[in-house]
């Protein structure tokens, strides 16, 4: 898993509380994902997801000096 070669908190990228307004947005009959990419994939991640019919409800870009952040403290 990228996350543990890398040896980033993962709570430091993605919440709980990212996960759960992503669920109490969604209809009880949808399905949804977070994902984290590295940016540069973001437009053909989401191309792909798009391909396979899911709709892009939310997309946010975290700031590089968070990105910085979370890498610093994985040292």
């Amino acid at each position: 898993m990228a996350r543990a070669l890398l040896r980033i908190d993962s709570d430091t990228l993605l919440t709980d509380l990212d996960l759960e307004v992503l669920a109490t947005s969604l209809a009880d009959d949808a399905q949804g994902a977070a994902v984290v990419v590295e940016h540069v994939w973001a437009t053909d991640v989401a191309e792909g997801l798009r391909d396979l019919g899911a709709e892009m409800t939310m997309t946010v870009r975290v700031p590089v000096d968070e990105v910085d952040a979370a890498f610093a403290s994985a040292d």
